[in-house]
């Protein structure tokens, strides 16, 4: 039963089932506050209680299974398309005014074609102002794979370490294709028969179209209290240093952040729940005008239903304000503040012991006071997920 334990917090630790990009070790990593989204848009990813169910299972007599592995594949389409916030504060397709076929991504070389080399304090050359936010519509094809090994440390202690891939492709915004490899590696103790604390490190590379973008380092603490049969609280905590190629190194940044959550069991088996957190965090980025502190909010409704709880609905929504410290760098009289909503609606149907199918819609708002950052955006997916 101990172990059984250890290894169901593991599992809400690190979310290895989901196999996520920037997206970290963490109580839920939907809510990790700079970790980026593009992974969890991938809808069929297991849900951490689902994973910690599968963590049980393998759990059978106190022995670990030591290998996972879970592989996500989707088919979406998306309105007003944009990296997530998460991974860069700048994350909308930027061009100069009235020629939208030259928009891309916010980089050294991006910012020379806008002319804004002086308002990113690269040369010192007059500001510029005629920049546009391009907002485009596509298809996008997701995959998510994870693999991990387990091995237990002593009679209350687990060791994981794991790997995670992440590739999304565009047909036509090839701009927005996004690759990331990551790394982990963590270690779960039970400190009492309720409470248990993991510390973990992760390692994240990203490629954006192709070419190196951003590389993150992080590490950090969970802990999870059992407080009875119906209800869980977590505490997690981290630090992270993004680092910034291709000239981009006015977006590099130190990322501090903290989150609780809370979460009522509907049922006796752990099946059914509602889940609530909060998160603050601080990204003390280069240039002031892209570093900002965060304060958000989230909840997760999940329901199973049917022959053997296959059948799996799950509602989510949050939203997070971000207040940046600095002038703006392009409209350079306005103190950014973004205000962002999202919402989903999930349905998986699971096929045997390791397959499920699955659709999901996702809503974003960006409601911001820079007209870059103003936008809605919608996903519908369609996927498959295999996990073992």
């Amino acid at each position: 039963m101990k172990t059984t334990w250890i290894v169901a917090a593991v599992c809400l630790a690190a979310g290895t089932a989901r196999g996520a990009g920037l997206q970290t070790p963490s109580l839920t990593p939907d809510f990790e506050p700079f970790a980026t989204q593009a992974a969890s848009e991938a809808a069929g990813e297991l849900d951490l209680v689902e994973c910690c169910r599968i963590c049980r299972q393998k759990a059978a007599g106190g022995a670990l299974k030591p290998w996972s592995f879970a592989l996500t594949q989707t088919a979406d389409f998306g309105t007003s398309l944009a990296l997530p916030i998460g991974l860069t504060p700048s994350n909308t397709l930027l061009s100069p005014i009235g020629d939208a076929s030259q928009a891309a991504i916010l980089t050294g070389s991006q910012a020379q074609l806008l002319g804004i080399l002086g308002n990113l304090g690269i040369l010192p050359v007059p500001p510029g102002t005629d920049v546009q936010g391009v907002f485009e519509d596509d298809f996008q094809f997701q995959t998510t794979a994870a693999t991990s090994y387990q091995r237990e440390l002593g009679e209350f202690g687990v060791l994981t370490a794991g790997y995670s891939y992440y590739q999304n492709l565009h047909p036509d915004l090839d701009e927005l294709d996004l690759q990331s490899h990551t790394p982990t590696v963590q270690h779960a103790i039970q400190l009492t028969d309720r409470i248990t604390l993991t510390n973990y490190y992760t390692y994240s590379y990203y490629f954006l179209s192709g070419s190196s973008f951003v590389s993150q380092n992080r590490i950090g603490s969970t802990a999870v209290l059992r407080a009875n049969d119906r209800w869980d609280f977590g505490l997690g905590t981290n630090y992270a240093n993004a680092n910034f190629r291709g000239g981009s190194q006015f977006l590099n940044s130190d990322n501090y952040a903290g989150t609780l959550e809370a979460t009522r069991y509907l049922d006796e088996g752990r099946n059914n729940y509602i889940k609530a957190g909060y998160g603050a965090g601080y990204s003390d980025a280069v240039l002031s005008g892209f570093a900002y502190q965060l304060n958000s909010v989230f909840t997760v409704i999940r329901f199973l239903y049917g022959n053997e709880f296959r059948n799996e609905v799950r509602l989510s929504g949050g939203y997070g304000r971000y207040d940046f410290i600095g002038v703006d760098p392009i409209q350079s009289t306005i103190f950014r503040a973004d205000n962002i909503y999202n919402a989903g609606l999930f349905y998986g149907r699971k096929i045997g012991d390791n397959w499920q199918v699955f659709a999901q819609y996702s809503y974003l708002k960006s409601n911001s006071n820079v007209a870059r950052q103003l936008y809605n955006s919608d996903l519908i997916s369609l996927g498959v997920t295999y996990a073992r």
